[in-house]
């Protein structure tokens, strides 16, 4: 699972943006998709809906978004 403040500062591949753009690298801040009710150690869950901006240019555009969050179903231990 991934808790805040990931997936900020990842490294990104594929990216759409071509010349004369600077390419997306890295993702930036979170713009939405933590949880409002799920915490771990104080950090809210990365939900798959995380998406946020990327570094590339023009700043403001090119965003990311979770492709495979990577787990199917988290429950509580009891």
């Amino acid at each position: 699972m991934l808790i805040e403040p990931d997936p900020v500062g990842r490294s990104i591949s594929g990216c759409p943006s071509v010349v004369p753009f600077k390419p997306c690298l890295t993702t930036l801040a979170v713009q939405k998709g933590y949880s409002r009710f799920i915490r771990i150690a104080e950090r809210r869950l990365c939900l798959d809906t995380v998406t946020g901006f990327t570094d590339g240019t023009p700043p403001g555009v090119v965003m990311y978004v979770v492709r495979f969050a990577g787990q199917e179903f988290v429950s509580e231990m009891r």
